[in-house]
């Protein structure tokens, strides 16, 4: 049987990486104040993906 706790932590780290690498993807053609924005807007995402894998890995 599926653990779909640990399955959902998981499709939750992808769809924040994905957040984040199209945050990174918008930093580069977007001007400085907003760039600054999507910059830590990216950080947040990876930061959330990391807990998230973390608490998948523990749950499995």
């Amino acid at each position: 049987m599926r653990n779909s706790g640990t399955d959902e932590f998981q499709r939750r780290a992808l769809l924040l990486a994905g957040v984040r690498a199209m945050a990174v993807a918008l930093a580069g053609s977007v001007s400085t104040p907003s760039r600054l924005f999507v910059t830590m807007l990216a950080r947040y995402a990876r930061a959330l993906a990391i807990g998230a894998r973390e608490l998948a890995r523990q749950r499995s």
